[in-house]
C-alpha cells in the first residue's frame, strides 16, 4: 500500500496578526520553496485566504497550500505513489510542511485546535478487483451479507468504515475497501485522476485520518509531528492488506 493523496490540515483559534499582515503570509507562501514549487496563486479577499499551487502533468504530480487566519493546508497528489515510510522524505510534502512551520513561526501559534494527517492509499493485494470485494465481502458475517443480497440484490463493492482512538489520544478514521478501477478515481484524487495509466492495476484502498484535538505545538516542527502518525498509518495498512491477502487465497 502506497500514498497517492495525502491532505495535512492544522487548525487553530482566530489569528488577527495573520488577518493585518496577508503580504507576509504571502511571502512566506511564495518564497517557502523553490521558485518553480508553485505557479499559481490566488485569494480569496473575503476570507482573507491565501492559495498556491502546481500540477505538473508530465510528472502526474500535484501539490497545493492554502492558508487563512483559521488554519493551514498542505496537500499532494502522486500518480506513483509514495511508501509511508519514505512520505518524511518526499520532497513534495518536506517542502509544504516547512512553509507551514514558517507560518506557525512567524505568527507564534503554538496551541492548535486540531491537527490531522489524512492518507489515501492504493495497493495490488489480489488478482483482480473481483477479487478484492470477495475477499472484503468474507471479512463480513455471511448472515449479514445473505440478508442484505436478498433484500437489495447481488453485492458489488464492500467497505469498511471504523472510527476511534487510541490511548495516546490520537484519534482516527479509517475506511477501506476494492478499488474497482479507474472509474472511481475521483473519489480518491482530485487533480490528477485523469492522469493516471489506465494500467493502473491496484484493487485495495484506504482512507485514513489520523488526528489530534486541542495540544500545543511547542515541541514538534510540522514534519516531526507526522513520524508517529505515519507509522501508526503503516501498521495498520499492513495489517489491512495482510488480512485481504488471506481471503483472497481461501
Amino acid at each position: 500500500m502506497r500514498v497517492y493523496h495525502a491532505i495535512y490540515r492544522l487548525d487553530f483559534l482566530r489569528n488577527y496578526a495573520m488577518m493585518d499582515h496577508p503580504g507576509s503570509v504571502a511571502k512566506l507562501v511564495e518564497t517557502g520553496g523553490s521558485p518553480d514549487f508553485f505557479d499559481m496563486y490566488g485569494e480569496d479577499r473575503n476570507a482573507r485566504r491565501l492559495m498556491a499551487k502546481r500540477l505538473l502533468k508530465e510528472e502526474k504530480r500535484f501539490r497545493t497550500i492554502t492558508v487563512e487566519p483559521t488554519a493551514i493546508v498542505c496537500e499532494f497528489e502522486r500518480a506513483d505513489g509514495v511508501a509511508i515510510d519514505t512520505l518524511t522524505e518526499d520532497r513534495d510534502f518536506v517542502r509544504l510542511c516547512s512553509i507551514a512551520n514558517s507560518v506557525l513561526t512567524e505568527f507564534n501559534i503554538l496551541k492548535l485546535e486540531r491537527a490531522g494527517l489524512r492518507l489515501f492509499l492504493l495497493g495490488k493485494n489480489c488478482e483482480s478487483a473481483k477479487d478484492a470485494v470477495r475477499a472484503c465481502r468474507a471479512l463480513l458475517k455471511p448472515a449479514v451479507i445473505g440478508e442484505a443480497e436478498e433484500i437489495l440484490g447481488a453485492i458489488t463493492d464492500v467497505g469498511f468504515g471504523i472510527d476511534g482512538a487510541s490511548d495516546a489520544n490520537i484519534s482516527y478514521h479509517l475506511k477501506f475497501g476494492p478499488y474497482i478501477g479507474l472509474q472511481e478515481s475521483g473519489k480518491y484524487f482530485g487533480s490528477i485522476n485523469e492522469l493516471l495509466s489506465t494500467d493502473f492495476t491496484a484493487d485495495t484502498v484506504m482512507d485514513l485520518d489520523l488526528y489530534e484535538n486541542k495540544f500545543a505545538f511547542t515541541t514538534f516542527k510540522v514534519l516531526e509531528w507526522c513520524i508517529p502518525h505515519l507509522s501508526l498509518a503503516g501498521k495498520v495498512a499492513t495489517t489491512v492488506a495482510k488480512a485481504i491477502v488471506q481471503e483472497a487465497k481461501k
